[in-house]
């Protein structure tokens, strides 16, 4: 099977659901209405996992790299979030050292999202690096590291959760295996007889190795919080839940877009953005919180269905606006980066002549 030439149409809407369930797990995290903590629990089945997965699966269908462009952009998208909400240049050298946004008083969610940027950084990085220079390794390394987890859990082996570059080696270990196991999908998996069976089959052993964990750890595995922050094996095998239902969905070449999934695929080709605009958008609902719901005893889920679509209106104006603010200015670089090189060549033709 060889790689793709466009984006497939799929992906994207994947990406967009993704990126603006993101949204809603925020809100029910980073605010507090009286939630139970199981619905917080529930909320993470489908997480950042997902979108590793899906940005695995995406570097197979567009065969060119492109991780320093990627790099470049998501590197000026929080250098703007910085520099508007962490007071200045302070900020945005904190923000690019990996040292985390520090913001401005009362927006401390931004730090609580700022781990997934050092993350995404280094995988994409590594796993690009794996995919061009030692491709013939890349499922022995992702095979590798995925069992790490298992060894860790039940105390077969022992490994310090050691930092580095502004996160942690077991990060790292989790989505660089999550990113590369999407790459072994989309090149082994789709569009054979075995997708759908290959789903339910990982859903199956996930679900039953979640039930090993109970046995072995009582509820403590549902604690999806505590098993994310570092990675741990519960975590990872409730992450497996989406991934899977998005191998037993996922349909190559969808027909021209309409209505919802338009809007979808959208956010999903400007996931950066919206990821960046879910941190302005659930700062917001922290604000209201204490305003909306300080006299009223209305039960957590009418709040949260209160709180969510002011969350999302806030995430697109916000995402919006940095997606043309980072536009504009790849267009002046353009533009004057075409500049210099004509005067260096304007320069070069007076020194001939």
């Amino acid at each position: 099977m060889k790689n793709m030439s466009n984006r497939e149409n799929h992906l994207d809407i994947m990406r967009g659901f993704v990126a603006l369930w993101i949204v809603a797990i925020h809100v029910m995290f980073h605010n507090e209405f009286g939630q139970s903590d199981w619905a917080r629990y529930i909320t993470l089945i489908i997480d950042v996992p997902a979108f590793f997965f899906i940005s695995g699966m995406t570097r197979f269908v567009i065969a060119k790299d492109m991780t320093a462009g990627a790099i470049v952009k998501f590197a000026t998208v929080f250098a703007l979030v910085a520099l508007f909400f962490g007071g200045g240049l302070p900020a945005i050298i904190n923000t690019l050292t990996f040292q985390g946004i520090k913001p401005l008083p009362n927006w401390e969610n931004f730090n609580w999202s700022y781990w997934f940027i050092p993350v995404y950084i280094i995988v994409l990085m590594l796993g690009n690096a794996i995919i061009h220079k030692i491709s013939k390794y890349k499922y022995m390394i992702m095979i590798g590291l995925a069992a790490l987890f298992p060894a860790m859990y039940f105390n077969f082996i022992e490994i310090p959760n050691l930092p580095i570059f502004g996160t942690s080696v077991r990060h790292i270990a989790f989505y660089l295996s999550l990113f590369l196991f999407g790459y072994f999908v989309m090149e082994k998996i789709i569009g054979t007889l075995w997708q759908r069976k290959f789903a339910i089959m990982l859903l199956v052993v996930s679900v039953w190795l979640f039930a090993v964990c109970w046995w072995y750890a009582g509820n403590t595995v549902f604690d999806l919080q505590a098993n994310k922050f570092p990675a741990s094996l519960p975590y990872i095998l409730a992450s497996m839940l989406s991934v899977s239902a998005i191998i037993f969905m996922y349909r190559k070449n969808l027909p021209a877009l309409t209505g919802t999934k338009r809007i979808l695929a959208h956010v999903g080709q400007n996931a950066i953005y919206y990821y960046a605009g879910q941190m302005i958008g659930t700062g917001v609902t922290r604000k209201l919180v204490p305003f909306l719901f300080n006299e009223v005893s209305w039960g957590w889920g009418l709040k949260f269905v209160l709180l969510l679509p002011i969350a999302l209106l806030v995430t697109v104006i916000a995402a919006e606006v940095l997606r043309i603010i980072v536009d504009k200015l790849g267009k002046a670089s353009d533009l004057l980066a075409h500049g210099l090189f004509r005067l260096g060549n304007t320069l070069k033709t007076s020194q001939v002549a």
